[in-house]
């Protein structure tokens, strides 16, 4: 009588290797597909974001005259000279003056990065602290921004935490025309999926 599996229940290791072989080949096409997409997914966050802060900044402009200052300085605050632009935006969205806030964003996207805060309110925030919050993107990094009153001397404003490191941005100008991209409003954009601030090139999602 020849010899076979057991109650057919049995596997020779031929067919485990098979079926491992098998396992690994989907798992090869699988795993970047899923990679793939939730990459994309967060790319399309970062810029439904931007869509929505930059119509919140023409709000904003709308009732107070101008775009938010890139620092708060103009506030007469001496700030740490780390994420300065995105919060000043922030505590200018947020305020409560004039109809606001402007503009409606999770709780989850608001940050403290450099761990800073005002001595007081400075804009009338509706925060229930005084801490200087960052608008971040999907990666967990500062949307970069710039009033356009500082792109040609952005030095004291441009240091941004991205990453955890510490990197500096500045506003940039169109291949074209060598003018400032929005050279009257604001410059905005997220350091995108490698987490590398790029100034709105390669793969940041920019707002111009």
């Amino acid at each position: 009588m020849p010899r076979g599996r057991r109650g057919g229940a049995a596997f020779t290791l031929i067919e485990l290797l098979v079926v491992i072989s098998i396992i690994g080949i989907l798992a090869a096409l699988v795993v970047p597909a899923l990679v793939g997409a939730k990459r994309q997914a967060r790319v399309k966050a970062a810029e439904s974001d931007i869509a929505g802060i930059k119509a919140a900044l023409e709000v904003y402009n709308s009732r107070f005259g101008d775009y938010p200052p890139t620092s708060l300085k103009d506030y007469g605050l001496k700030d740490n000279e780390t994420n300065s632009g995105n919060e000043a935006m922030v505590a200018c969205l947020q305020t409560s003056l004039k109809n606001g806030p402007f503009g409606d964003w999770k709780e989850e996207r608001y940050a403290n990065l450099d761990h800073d805060e005002a001595g007081k309110n400075l804009t009338n925030w509706w925060f229930g602290d005084n801490q200087l919050r960052e608008l971040v993107d999907d990666w967990g990094n500062p949307y970069v921004y710039f009033h356009s009153r500082d792109y040609a001397k952005p030095e004291a404003v441009s240091k941004y935490l991205v990453n955890g490191e510490t990197v500096e941005c500045a506003p940039q100008k169109s291949e074209k025309t060598k003018a400032y991209h929005n050279a009257h409003g604001y410059q905005l954009w997220s350091c995108g999926p490698d987490m590398k601030n790029a100034n709105g090139e390669e793969d940041d999602i920019h707002g111009w």
